[in-house]
């Protein structure tokens, strides 16, 4: 079974144990399930993310709370729980009203979401480089 400790990465934008839990859900050593994992991730959230960016900047905040708890939900679901929580304050603001905090909160979602992103893919390239070794 792959294991997150024998990852050349440290996890820092994902959560450690919610990742164990779904390399535990993986059996064999074939990382397959977790490469397609993270690329059904990085392809999906990137098309929500763009839908985001592109009502933020044209001020469709009618969208926003959908777009937001989309991107909020995928990424509970790979363990990204700071993007998890920045986005959580994103839905608050909406939710007072405070539109004049969107582009801040945007720009937190936005630098969490890059680090995500990164670090999936410094964490598939090292699976595929593993699965490759065996």
């Amino acid at each position: 079974m792959l294991e997150s400790n024998k990852l050349s990465i440290e996890l820092l934008s994902i959560d450690k144990a919610i990742w164990q839990n779904i390399t535990d859900l993986v059996s064999g050593d074939d990382p397959e399930f977790l490469i397609n994992l993270i690329s059904t991730y990085l392809s999906s959230s990137q098309f929500v993310f763009n839908n985001l960016e592109k009502s933020i900047m044209s001020d469709s905040t009618g969208e926003l709370k959908d777009k937001v708890h989309a991107l909020k939900s995928a990424s509970a679901n790979i363990g990204a729980l700071g993007l998890v929580n920045i986005c959580g304050n994103f839905e608050a603001v909406l939710g007072s009203g405070g539109t004049q905090d969107l582009s801040c909160e945007f720009a937190k979602i936005k630098a969490a979401y890059i680090s995500v992103c990164q670090e999936l893919q410094s964490l598939k390239k090292d699976m595929i480089k593993q699965g490759k070794g065996q």
